[in-house]
Formats: structure tokens, C-alpha cells, sequence
């Protein structure tokens, strides 16, 4: 679990058991919280813990999907094939 107070995040994975590979760095973000490192498969979760969402509505890009007029379908990554159990941090 990696704790952001910021929209994303960064980590970096040196494998298991650790320093079995490179360091790659992965991406989380609030609209993408899980991802899986494609050496290992280590899944990394990312918890915003910072302010709520702004009232003044100044983050509504966040929100907007441009591609949706054009029936633009995100590709799958890692973090798709994700066991549902291990989703939820149980």
C-alpha cells in the first residue's frame, strides 16, 4: 500500500525477493490506484489520503474522458488481471 497526498504517485519495485531486478518505476494515480510490475508481478495499491475533492471544481479535467467521442476503449495493463480478492486489501 503506498499513501499519496498528491493526484499520483510513483513507486519503485526491485522485485521478489527483493533486489531481483532493476528498479522499474510504476505509476499510480487517483484514477488508476493499482498496478502490477510486469517483471515480478508485485501488485502495488495507492490510498489518497490527502484534502477531499476541491468544491470549487478547479480539477475538472480529472473527470473528462476526451476520448469518449470517439469510442476510444482504454487498453488493458496488469493491474486488470488482478485477482478480485486482492482488490479490496483483504
Amino acid at each position: 500500500m503506498v499513501k499519496s497526498f498528491g493526484d499520483e504517485q510513483y513507486c519503485g519495485c526491485t522485485g521478489f525477493p527483493v533486489d531481483s531486478h532493476t528498479v522499474l518505476w510504476i505509476t499510480l494515480s487517483r484514477t488508476h490506484p493499482l498496478n502490477r510490475c510486469r517483471e515480478c508481478g508485485s501488485v502495488y495499491k495507492m490510498e489518497y489520503v490527502g484534502p477531499p475533492d476541491d468544491p470549487h471544481g478547479h480539477r475538472k479535467w480529472e473527470n473528462l474522458n476526451h476520448y469518449d467521442h470517439h469510442g476510444y476503449v482504454e487498453p488493458k495493463n496488469w493491474s486488470d488481471y488482478v485477482r478480485p480478492e486482492y482488490r479490496d486489501g483483504r
